[in-house]
């Protein structure tokens, strides 16, 4: 998401000290673990204002920070110029030891350097181990001069950083959250990055310092005059009324009277003088911030306005987002009725689908009548084809129709042909008998016939030869070839006679 950018304002000749109009009750002090007014004063220096005890505890006498001010400036910022005690510590107290997943650190500073490559620590909480910070606000140089913000989740170093350089000698505003989900940058109430990030911040048992990093050199160089810590995450609206306190400077007392402390007895005459003194500059001070009250509060007015224009612009966008919802609607409506005509066309098409499926199983149903009459033709002729056979191949033609039926019965049909020629066979056997038996006679007679012959032929030599006084009778000459032709031998059978061997192949 693309962030604004914004140039620091200068307050040049004020020092904000905003934690002093935090009124109890307000919903900026809910989740405020510490808060530090750090200008000379009788609330000031080192006085945590949240109630929750992390008063600052300053370094070496030799190095801590000063109160400063100069030409045209009104109050004391704490000024750190970069010395090795030039710091000031919090302690380890219960509220700062935050390690769920919000946090807000603020700070208003006038950098007067950004540093090296280590940075300057604004706001920081070492880890145990050291060498990091569980949280931590600081301007390092590694390119122009950056702002940084740190948290250690997960043992890993998050650093959101905003990479325009820092401008030096102003007074700036900066505010650091992060809410579970993004860690933000704010510059004088502006967000100027911003990235996601997810996870619960680690724990530490370090005290939080401002302007250095624990046994580390990390020491800020500037002037520093309120410095903050929420354990939540402030809403941007909550930052905006920050930046604008600061720049009001509605100075009111959060949490200690305004008196110094003085010795037993009651209040001495330096004391009262104190007191008076204070008072005067308190007057004077809310006098002087009489117009930044009033630029306070025409920046609200401005602000106001800006939201009615904002809520303007939200309804004229529902306006339209409903006239974008009614056109919506009606699109889909008509989708809906497009849908129910090409419901309806489906629906036709289906049913024209079935009727052109009935009229091809109609089709189909014709062509197979007339292939089931063609057949029935064929059929038919070779059934009388068949009949015509019957006289005499009954038995081909029973195997033929059996084989155009279902050839499976071939082998019975083959067994019934077997069967029949084998009858026809002892049937031709059976005709053969009576012709043999003639056959048979007929051989008897030929061999009588050739008797008679041979005897005919005997009397007729011995006639010839003179032995018989008279030639034969003509009854006892005859020869073999005149024999009846009544005579049959077997091998004049009739052709009907068929043998075993003359079947059907």
């Amino acid at each position: 998401m693309p962030v604004s950018r914004a140039t620091p304002v200068s307050t040049i000749g004020r020092a904000p000290r905003w934690p002093l109009a935090l009124k109890r009750g307000s919903r900026l002090t809910r989740g405020l673990g510490a808060a530090w007014p750090l200008f000379a004063g009788p609330v000031g220096g080192r006085r945590d204002l949240s109630g929750n005890g992390a008063h600052l505890v300053l370094g070496a006498a030799a190095e801590r920070p000063v109160w400063t001010s100069r030409p045209g400036q009104r109050g004391r910022p704490m000024y750190f110029d970069g010395g090795d005690e030039a710091h000031v510590a919090a302690g380890d107290v219960a509220s700062l030891d935050i390690t769920g997943d919000q946090i807000t650190l603020c700070a208003s500073i006038r950098p007067d350097d950004i540093g090296n490559a280590n940075g300057r620590r604004i706001i920081s909480k070492r880890t145990d181990a050291g060498g990091s910070d569980v949280y931590a606000l600081f301007t390092i140089t590694p390119g122009a001069g950056e702002v940084w913000f740190r948290l250690r989740i997960g043992a890993t170093d998050i650093n959101l950083v905003f990479a325009t350089p820092v401008v030096t000698g102003v007074w700036q505003h900066w505010v650091a959250t992060y809410d579970g989900a993004v860690m933000r940058l704010y510059l004088n109430g502006v967000q100027v990055a911003s990235q996601a990030q997810t996870g619960n911040i680690d724990g530490s048992n370090q005290e939080v310092y401002l302007a250095h990093r624990k046994l580390e050199a990390r020491r800020f160089l500037g002037a520093m005059s309120v410095a903050a810590i929420w354990s939540r995450c402030l809403s941007a609206a909550e930052v905006r009324e920050l930046y604008l306190l600061q720049e009001a400077a509605l100075f009111q007392e959060m949490a200690a009277p305004r008196l110094w402390p003085v010795a037993a007895g009651g209040l001495t005459t330096v004391g009262r003088a104190l007191d008076a003194r204070w008072d005067m500059h308190q007057l004077a001070a809310r006098t002087a911030s009489l117009p930044y009250a009033i630029r306070g509060l025409a920046a609200r007015t401005l602000d106001a306005r800006w939201d009615i224009r904002q809520l303007v612009t939200r309804a004229l966008d529902a306006r339209w987002d409903l006239r974008a919802l009614v056109s919506r609607a009606l699109d889909a409506r008509w989708n809906v009725r497009a849908l129910a005509g090409r419901t309806l066309e489906a629906r036709w098409s289906i049913r024209q689908l079935a009727g052109r499926a009935a009229d091809l199983r109609w089709n189909i149903q014709s062509t197979l009548a007339t292939v089931a009459r063609t057949l029935s033709v064929v059929w038919n002729r070779r059934a009388n084809a068949a009949r015509a056979l019957d006289a005499r191949w009954n038995v081909r033609a029973l195997a033929g129709r059996t084989l155009e039926a279902r050839w499976s019965i071939r082998s019975f049909v083959s067994r019934a042909l077997d069967t029949r020629w084998g009858i026809r066979q002892i049937a031709g056997r059976a005709a053969n008998l009576p012709y043999a038996i003639r056959g048979l006679v007929g051989r008897a007679l030929d061999v009588r016939w050739n008797r008679q012959a041979f005897i005919g032929r005997a009397l007729n030599l011995l006639w010839n030869l003179g032995v018989l006084p008279s030639p034969p009778p003509a009854r006892a000459l005859v020869s073999i070839y005149d024999r009846p032709a009544t005579l049959i031998s077997v091998s004049d059978r009739p052709a009907t006679l068929i043998s075993v061997y003359d079947r059907a192949g």
